[in-house]
């Protein structure tokens, strides 16, 4: 995980921040997967692989973006884990978390309709 995730959650916290209707990311295969669940979930218009990283279209609604609130969960000095039922017990009535599970990086709903656990990355709504 390390500071890259770090770093490309901030960079899509200040774009929409700024009202940017996109950003640039730094690529690596976890980034990756990361945008294809967002895109999923209906946080992202879309994105594209550059040979500078990965160009993310933020989706706007009425001049109100879709990622209200990006927190990271864990960090390198304290990864935190959550199981199915934790995952159940803490459902979020708005927004999700992102999980990484043994089965790949997945939003909290389809971790719950898998039966999986994993570590929390982060929390978008």
């Amino acid at each position: 995980m390390g500071n890259n995730l770090a770093k490309n959650i901030t960079r899509l916290r200040n774009a929409k921040n700024s009202r940017k209707s996109e950003v640039n990311l730094q690529y690596s295969k976890l980034m990756l997967d990361i945008i294809k669940v967002l895109r999923t979930e209906g946080f992202i218009r879309g994105f594209s692989l550059s040979p500078e990283g990965i160009n993310v279209f933020l989706k706007y609604i009425n001049k109100n973006t879709t990622l209200n609130n990006l927190f990271l969960v864990s960090k390198p000095s304290c990864r935190v884990y959550y199981t199915y039922s934790d995952l159940i017990k803490k459902k979020p009535t708005k927004g999700t978390f992102i999980l990484s599970t043994s089965k790949g990086i997945l939003s909290g709903g389809m971790a719950v309709e898998k039966n999986l656990g994993g570590e929390v990355l982060f929390f978008v709504n």
